[in-house]
């Protein structure tokens, strides 16, 4: 049905725009004639941000959904608190987060909220973590992530295409090797190693000050959509 509803959307364009390389692939695919207008996805303005007291707190936030790697999260938790027994994970958003991993609700350190949080929550909430996780098996982005990093949060997440391409080297995040429990474990803890913490709290609240030129990908969207405009405009029959 989701592949239906896009392909009859896809018909009815006249041109996508797209926030990632491997979203851009995929769409050229199913409509190759269809122009792909390629923006940023940036990261928003500098947020203040309380500094609290406390163990290591792990936050995903998000809408609750099975390729979003609930229960490689778990499991990847469930190893760490082997060696970091004092740690802290917090699940909340919209959906049910024992459909797409069983128990773990009843984990040790787990905290499970299934609701919609509210955008003026957002902020207050993404300020409580010491950690963003998205332990994703796919993603063509993540609207969190600038939210985060806004903040001087930094992420944790799989090396999956599009969190790839949104987070660089030195942009406050710490990529596993792969998407697996194991993997994500290891940069978990590699994480909470402190210089590594600092190092990446700080490329956070850089990256939240140096990369909002939000008016230049404004632009750049005005100046691909004025030839397809006056395209269509010129294609209309004449009344």
């Amino acid at each position: 049905m989701w592949s239906w509803r896009l392909k009859t959307e896809l018909k009815a364009a006249r041109a996508v725009v797209t926030l990632s390389d491997g979203v851009t692939a995929d769409l050229r695919e199913i409509a190759p004639a269809l122009p792909c207008l390629r923006i940023r996805l940036l990261a928003l303005p500098r947020l203040p941000r309380q500094t609290i007291a406390g163990p290591p707190r792990f936050l995903f936030f998000g809408r609750l959904r099975a390729y979003k790697g609930l229960d490689l999260l778990r499991d990847a938790f469930a190893l760490l608190q082997k060696d970091e027994p004092g740690v802290l994970l917090r699940v909340i958003g919209e959906g049910d987060a024992e459909a797409c991993a069983p128990g773990l609700s009843q984990q040790p350190g787990v905290t499970v909220e299934s609701r919609w949080v509210p955008e003026g929550e957002v902020a207050s909430l993404l300020s409580t973590a010491t950690a963003v996780v998205l332990p994703y098996y796919a993603a063509s982005q993540s609207g969190i992530v600038p939210q985060a990093l806004a903040l001087g949060v930094p992420v944790i997440a799989t090396p999956v295409a599009g969190l790839r391409e949104q987070l660089g080297d030195g942009e406050g995040a710490i990529f596993a090797d792969k998407p697996t429990p194991e993997a994500f474990a290891r940069a978990m803890r590699e994480f909470l190693v402190p210089a590594t913490h600092a190092r990446l709290r700080q490329e956070a609240r850089n990256a939240s000050t140096t990369a909002v030129d939000w008016a230049t990908e404004a632009a750049l969207l005005v100046e691909g959509l004025r030839p397809l405009i006056d395209r269509y405009r010129d294609a209309s029959p004449v009344r």
